[in-house]
């Protein structure tokens, strides 16, 4: 039933080649849908998603990779600051290619939020990345999520630190200890003598 609702027929050999995973029958179906030989599926869901990313055009590839740096949960705003200028209509593109989905709030205000459709997606593109293209964008994302208004501060520590940017992250990795101290309902933690 998978493969038929997102492919638009039945194809056996991507129901046998799922082998009861619906991830991986969903990824295979599709492939099936954007043009993949039936004959030839990838053996693994990694290798679905990874042949469906090579079919993608260079740009859509590049913001999905901006992306996954940033995280999970990403924001329109923030690829266009790290680089991608037209992510507004890249995304529009993917969420019809089912790699992206808009969320209809958005942790940050005047924010447009977005999320990989699956977090293995998220993986396969940032396994695409080099380490010194990692601390780059790392780098990047970490500096304009720092400006934004309401920004969970242990977001933009982990930014700095996957920077190596240590001395950077530090400040922000104590800001983010006090903020949570300040909400834990029970006051300051005793310990027990």
């Amino acid at each position: 039933a998978i493969v038929v609702s997102m492919a638009g027929r039945p194809e056996p050999r991507a129901v046998v080649g799922a082998a009861g995973n619906p991830l991986f029958a969903e990824e295979l179906a599709l492939a099936i849908r954007d043009g993949a030989d039936a004959r030839s599926l990838p053996l693994t869901v990694e290798g679905a998603v990874q042949a469906r990313l090579d079919r993608l055009t260079t740009q859509q590839k590049d913001l999905l990779k901006r992306a996954s740096i940033v995280g999970p949960r990403f924001w329109t705003e923030a690829l266009v600051s790290i680089g991608e200028p037209d992510a507004a209509r890249l995304l529009i593109e993917l969420r019809h290619k089912d790699l992206v989905t808009p969320s209809p709030d958005s942790r940050l205000a005047g924010c447009r939020e977005w999320s990989f459709r699956h977090g293995l997606v998220r993986e396969v593109c940032l396994g695409l990345l080099t380490d010194s293209q990692r601390r780059e964008l790392h780098e990047h994302a970490a500096s304009w999520l720092g400006q934004m208004p309401g920004a969970p501060p242990e977001d933009v520590a982990a930014h700095y630190r996957h920077a190596a940017k240590h001395d950077v992250a530090r400040p922000c990795w104590v800001r983010a200890t006090t903020e949570a101290r300040a909400r834990w309902p029970w006051g300051p933690r005793r310990r027990a003598r």
